[in-house]
């Protein structure tokens, strides 16, 4: 949609924008609404992931990167659709070069899936 839109606005000379951060520390995994009761079978993916995401920001830097270029991107700065940022943004940019299966086999792999 917004890749979409991007090149609908840009003869009107409005800009739109793709923000995708890494991991950066903002606390949101502390603050993450966690269901009381959940699938059984789920518990042990549920709490990897939960796990992922604490040692990930843990290992975070703070979130001013991400907050100067949204002030560049508002003030008409900075222009362009995408933005990747982040110590481990790069695989945002690894993910478009590999095939699907690949890339669904390293994430499950990362995440302790299988």
């Amino acid at each position: 949609y917004s890749e979409s839109l991007y090149h609908e606005l840009l003869p009107l000379n409005i800009a739109v924008s793709i923000v995708a951060p890494g991991h950066f520390d903002t606390g949101i995994a502390g603050r993450k609404a966690r269901p009381a009761a959940g699938i059984p079978s789920y518990d042990a993916a549920r709490t990897r992931m939960y796990d992922t995401i604490a040692r990930d920001e843990a290992h975070a830097g703070p979130p001013d990167p991400v907050v100067r270029l949204l002030a560049e991107l508002v003030e008409g700065r900075r222009r362009g659709l995408r933005h990747v940022l982040g110590p481990d943004a790069l695989m945002h940019r690894v993910r478009r070069l590999l095939p699907d299966g690949l890339w669904a086999r390293g994430m499950r792999l990362a995440l302790r899936i299988e």
